[in-house]
């Protein structure tokens, strides 16, 4: 059986709906909303912060390759963070 070589979506399965893995991200996150708050990473954007830690969180760090948002990478509460991002190859 040849099985096809070019994924099904080139948008994570959002372009069919949501994605399975946000149902149990979500419930997970809903379950332990009351555990979002202080300072909160976030990959991407702040869309779960916002959402789930209704105004717990007093600031919010985004984390994404656009390399104009890797506020994170200098700031000494993520150390793993910085050690994570040295091991990362580079465009």
């Amino acid at each position: 059986m040849d099985l096809p070589v070019e994924p099904v979506s080139d948008f994570y399965g959002y372009d069919r709906g949501t994605p399975i893995d946000r149902h149990y991200i979500e419930a997970f996150l809903g379950q332990h909303a009351d555990r979002i708050a202080g300072h909160v990473a976030e990959i991407k954007d702040d869309t779960y912060a916002c959402r789930f830690g209704a105004g717990r969180p007093h600031t919010t760090t985004v984390i994404d390759i656009d390399p104009g948002q890797l506020d994170a990478l200098d700031d000494p509460r993520f150390p793993l963070l910085a050690c994570a991002a040295a091991c990362l190859p580079t465009p």
